[in-house]
Parts: structure tokens; C-alpha cells; sequence
């Protein structure tokens, strides 16, 4: 029982920590994305240590259908 107790608490920290960030209508103004007009230090410092995607698409044209087809992952 032990042992598999350690297997799992092995396998679980092996695991990836994903936050998954949506917010409506940003666009790239940010400071992670090149942007000097509006300061965003909390946002940067999380982009710094983070995977950020810049070149994606969505399949659709606005963020309603698009946000709901990720997280039911389907077509909205």
C-alpha cells in the first residue's frame, strides 16, 4: 500500500502546472507582447517564467463562440 502510495504522489508531480488565462477583447496590449503603453509588471513576470503561443488563430471572430470552443474543446 506504501508503495503505491509513493507511485502515485511520483506520478502526480511529473504532471505539467497549467493556468489557463482568458480575458475578453485584450488584443496584444501588454507588456509581454512589445507594448510600452500600458504597464502590466504582474502579467510580464508571469509571461517570463510561462509558454506564451504568439502566432494562433481562433476559428472564430469573436470571443463568445471562440472561448466556449476551447474549453468544450468542439466547434462552437
Amino acid at each position: 500500500m506504501v508503495i503505491l502510495a509513493l507511485a502515485i504522489l511520483a506520478v502526480a508531480s511529473e504532471r505539467p502546472n497549467i493556468l489557463w488565462l482568458s480575458c475578453e477583447d485584450m488584443g496584444p496590449h501588454l507588456g509581454f507582447c512589445g507594448y510600452s503603453g500600458v504597464r502590466t509588471p504582474h502579467l510580464d513576470a508571469l509571461a517570463k517564467k510561462s509558454t506564451h503561443f504568439r502566432k494562433v488563430w481562433s476559428h472564430a471572430p469573436v470571443c463568445a463562440p471562440s472561448r466556449t470552443g476551447i474549453i468544450l474543446a468542439r466547434h462552437a
